[in-house]
């Protein structure tokens, strides 16, 4: 009967150890997967930043070039004031994007947000035989937070620029309310993307993109496009055919006084 007693706590024991082990490693997994959210938050904020940032230096640089003209150093440096801004903005969202908590919202107009992207890109557009069209109306309003929604325009501006870099090409951007939800399309005529690509688009670190130019290229600017509209319940698809161009299509809650 002794015998029967001790195989009986000693197999409590083991259970109780094993379940002891199994918790700590639950609790170090979860805080691994804690860090590794804010490693993949600081990631993204380096590429927006990044994105913000080749302006500014270049804005700079413009008004260090031409010291006596006082009207263009005095528009380059405030051009470069706000993307300084912008980039604080998107700093001060890291532990938001690393937690996925809700953003403070409020109504921002679409147009507003466009334009914004377009005046601190610093770059032209005509310049680069890009025909830019937008069809956006002034009243329109989405409810989110307006400095990420921003960044995300900004990287779908920045890659459709990309796409048709080195021959003529138009970007339209059109914005449109359906119901209670605001729709905004970024369509360009580039080369298009593959098919098996556009299965993985949205994954972090997937980048086709052997060599670029400007700013980074660690394939993160679209998976932090999808971790922003996720945060926002919204939505985020692409459509592409190869030889005619792509187009993003974001879905968004609509804006209203009364939220």
């Amino acid at each position: 009967m002794s015998n029967l007693l001790e195989k009986r706590r000693s197999i409590h024991r083991q259970l109780q150890f094993h379940q002891e082990q199994h918790d700590h490693l639950v609790e170090k997994s979860d805080k691994l997967e804690g860090l590794a959210s804010v490693g993949l938050a600081w990631t993204m904020t380096a590429h927006e930043l990044n994105n913000l940032l080749t302006p500014v230096v270049s804005y700079a640089q413009l008004a260090l070039q031409h010291p006596g003209d006082s009207v263009l150093a005095e528009k380059a440096l405030n051009k470069a004031l706000r993307l300084g801004q912008m980039a604080t903005e998107m700093l001060q969202r890291v532990m938001t994007l690393a937690a996925q908590k809700d953003f403070q919202k409020e109504n921002v107009s679409v147009r507003q947000l466009v334009d914004d992207v377009f005046a601190g890109l610093g770059r032209d557009f005509a310049k680069d035989r890009i025909h830019v069209a937008l069809n956006i109306p002034e009243d329109l309003t989405l409810f989110g937070d307006g400095p990420s929604i921003r960044q995300v325009l900004m990287n779908l501006i920045l890659n459709a620029r990309q796409a048709m870099l080195g021959q003529p090409g138009e970007l339209r951007i059109r914005a449109y309310a359906v119901h209670d939800a605001v729709w905004i399309d970024v369509i360009d005529t580039g080369a298009g993307i593959e098919s098996s690509v556009m299965r993985r688009i949205f994954d972090p670190f997937f980048t086709t993109k052997t060599d670029c130019a400007e700013g980074l290229n660690n394939g993160v600017g679209l998976a932090f496009c999808r971790r922003i509209i996720d945060m926002h319940h919204g939505l985020i698809t692409v459509e592409s055919e190869i030889g005619k161009g792509t187009c993003f299509k974001i879905r968004l809650p609509i804006g209203s006084e009364s939220e």
